[in-house]
């Protein structure tokens, strides 16, 4: 059953079926769980599927999180099905090709690596990919690597408050909504940020100062997400825990 395009959403820990998408697929609810989004958490049924193609990928009898996506994916212009997060993309290397606009899925540990580009190494927490990143202040800390984030540079309320980030910035209030609800912070510019062997000039980031969801973690400096990974060719290699990112040819 084709239930519509699937986010790739490397800041998920699991696969994700829009609720319309799991009844359409006869899934079978086996459990409950909660979810995190960025300033809150939402209940989510674990149903099991058959099987879940994508690609030369095909995992059987994957367990996913059944969430009405609605709030999320309402700029698509597109239906949207579901998420691919963690529980697909450790099964393979990652391959993106931003000038091409293509994907590809690679045998795990035999993604290739483009000419000049270096591997860097990634950490996992509870299934999210992260990275040791620095940035304006010659500060640093472990950043979640998030293709399912719209935004450049997003800032821990932990982050936030322990390098007094907002100490004399210019910023404005803006809003994000997310699973589980959204949220106010405040959105200003960053001289630099060190993505890898990456720098980045003259950035918009956002600081937030919540107390609930990612956002809150006292274990991530920030997110960084499409807006920056989207510059580069980038390779994941899951099974060896490394990131190639080189500017596209």
């Amino acid at each position: 059953i084709d239930v519509g395009w699937f986010m790739l959403d490397s800041g998920a820990a699991g696969l994700v079926l829009d609720t319309a998408a799991a009844t359409e697929c006869h899934t079978v609810v086996i459990g409950h769980t909660k979810v995190t989004g960025i300033s809150a958490s939402a209940e989510a049924k674990i149903v099991r599927a058959d099987s879940f193609h994508l690609g030369p990928l095909t995992l059987h009898h994957p367990l996913f999180g059944s969430l009405d996506l609605r709030s999320v994916v309402r700029m698509f212009p597109f239906k949207i099905g579901g998420i691919c997060g963690y529980d697909l993309l450790a099964r393979c290397d990652l391959e993106i090709d931003p000038y091409a606009t293509t994907m590809t899925l690679h045998p795990p540990g035999k993604g290739p690596l483009p000419a000049g580009a270096a591997w860097s190494p990634i950490e996992f927490f509870s299934g999210i990919m992260c990275l040791r990143c620095r940035y304006q202040g010659d500060h640093d800390g472990w950043f979640l690597l998030d293709t399912g984030s719209g935004d450049a540079l997003d800032f821990t309320s932990t982050e936030v408050q322990g390098q007094k980030l907002l100490k004399g910035r210019e910023t404005e209030t803006t809003h994000a909504d997310g699973i589980g609800g959204g949220e106010d912070f405040e959105a200003g510019a960053l001289t630099w940020f060190q993505i890898a062997r990456q720098r980045l000039t003259h950035l918009s980031a956002g600081f937030h100062t919540t107390k609930k969801g990612v956002f809150a973690s006292p274990y991530l400096a920030g997110i960084a997400g499409n807006q920056i990974l989207s510059l580069f060719h980038v390779v994941i290699d899951y099974r060896n825990k490394r990131i190639s990112l080189s500017w596209p040819a």
